[in-house]
C-alpha cells in the first residue's frame, strides 16, 4: 500500500510504504544446477516479508528459513543432512542468523548477522564437532572448525582453526602413480596453455591442527 499521495509532485520523505508477503518453496532441488558438486539436494524454503518505510527509504524485515535441507558430496563421499537455517530481522535490514547441519555423527552450527545496508559489518561464526569431511576408500577424516568469517574492505576473511580428532588413511586403496622418465620423447603436437581466468580468493588464516 502506498500513502502521503494527496500532493504533486510526490515527495519520496512523505510517501508511505507497507505491505506483507509469505513464500513457501517446498523442494529446492530445482537448484541443483547451480551446484555441481552436490547431488540429492533437497529441502525446503519458508520465508515472510513485510514493507515499510518511505518511497525514498524503503525498509524490509522479516524471516526466513530453510529447513530439512540437505545434499551429498559424491567427490568426499560424505552426505551432509538436517540442515535447518534461519534469519530474523534484528532491525535496520540486519538478519541474525542461526543454523545447524550434521554429516556422520557430528555437526555445523552457524550464528551471526548478515547487515543489508552494510555488508562490511556482517559476521558469521562456524564452530563443529566431528564433522564427517571425507568418507573415501583411501581417506576418512572428521573436522571440528572453529571459524570466523567476515568482509573488511579488502575482501572476505576466513580466519580461525580447523582441528581433526580422527583420520585413517588406507594406502592399499591410494593411487599411486609411476613418474616419467627424463629422457622420456613425447610425440606430438604441443598444445597452447590456456591461461585461466583470474579469480579473486578469500583471503584465509586458518590453522590446522
Amino acid at each position: 500500500t502506498l500513502g502521503g499521495l494527496s500532493s504533486w509532485p510526490l515527495d519520496p520523505k512523505t510517501v508511505t510504504l507497507g505491505g506483507s508477503a509469505s513464500l513457501g518453496i517446498g523442494d529446492v532441488s530445482f537448484l541443483a544446477t547451480a551446484f555441481p558438486y552436490a547431488s540429492d539436494l533437497h529441502g525446503g524454503v519458508d520465508a515472510d516479508v513485510k514493507l515499510a518505510g518511505t518511497l525514498g527509504m524503503p525498509r524490509l524485515a522479516g524471516t526466513f528459513s530453510l529447513h530439512d535441507g540437505g545434499f551429498d558430496l559424491p567427490d568426499l563421499g560424505t552426505r551432509v543432512e538436517h540442515i535447518n537455517i534461519s534469519g530474523e530481522d534484528a532491525g535496520r535490514g540486519n538478519y541474525r542468523i542461526t543454523g545447524r547441519m550434521q554429516s556422520g555423527e557430528g555437526a555445523l552450527s552457524l550464528e551471526g548477522n548478515l547487515d543489508l545496508n552494510a555488508w562490511r559489518q556482517s559476521r558469521l561464526k562456524i564452530r563443529g564437532e566431528k564433522f564427517e569431511l571425507v568418507n573415501l576408500p583411501e581417506v576418512w577424516a572428521l573436522a571440528s572448525p572453529d571459524i570466523d568469517v567476515s568482509w573488511p574492505p579488502q575482501g572476505m576473511l576466513i580466519k580461525g582453526t580447523v582441528l581433526v580428532p580422527e583420520a585413517k588413511v588406507n594406502l592399499d586403496e591410494a593411487v599411486v602413480t609411476t613418474p616419467v622418465s627424463d629422457d622420456a620423447v613425447v610425440v606430438g603436437p604441443k598444445k597452447p596453455e590456456e591461461q585461466a581466468p583470474e579469480t579473486r580468493m578469500p583471503a584465509t588464516d586458518v590453522r590446522l591442527t
